[in-house]
């Protein structure tokens, strides 16, 4: 009985489960298209229960089409669309909607996110952290300018 590697991809338009050999041969593969929602306009976003049935689907298929026991799968990759939100509670189950990395619910809060820090005063920064521990930026306290953050935090009290 040989043995086999399963991959699967959880695109963006596409779910593929593909399977492969012990050199790495490609033996075979299945997709199934996803199905994005926007309940709202911006709002993008995917029914986990759903893409987690999906999955299940797409592997089923791959092994009734090959002829592969389950049995003879040794591994697993996963591979999935980056940058989404996929909330599970402490017992896996999907506390909602994952929310889609093209979905622009938040555009509002990266906006403002974008006025540079190390343009704003201490006091400025310190209502905008909720820290009065807030260091502004200076030459005793460089901040990287694409990302706001303090190389260093300075001195400690």
């Amino acid at each position: 009985m040989s043995n086999y590697w399963l991959g699967l991809d959880c695109g963006g338009s596409w779910l593929k489960a593909g399977l492969y050999d012990g050199a790495g041969r490609e033996v075979a593969v299945q997709r199934l298209p996803l199905h994005a929602l926007s309940p709202q306009p911006g709002w993008v976003e995917r029914d986990m229960t759903e893409l987690w049935q999906q999955c299940g689907s797409v592997i089923s298929k791959l092994l009734a089409h090959t002829g592969v026991s389950g049995s003879q799968i040794r591994g697993l990759g996963i591979s999935a669309q980056g940058k989404g939100l996929f909330l599970l509670d402490k017992s896996d189950r999907p506390l909602g909607k994952a929310i889609l990395s093209s979905d622009r619910r938040a555009m509002e809060i990266v906006q403002r996110w974008q006025v540079a820090p190390w343009k704003l005063s201490s006091a400025a920064l310190a209502k905008r952290s909720g820290s009065a521990k807030t260091l502004p930026a200076d030459s005793a306290n460089p901040v990287d300018r694409a990302s706001g953050l303090p190389f260093t935090l300075g001195k400690r009290e």
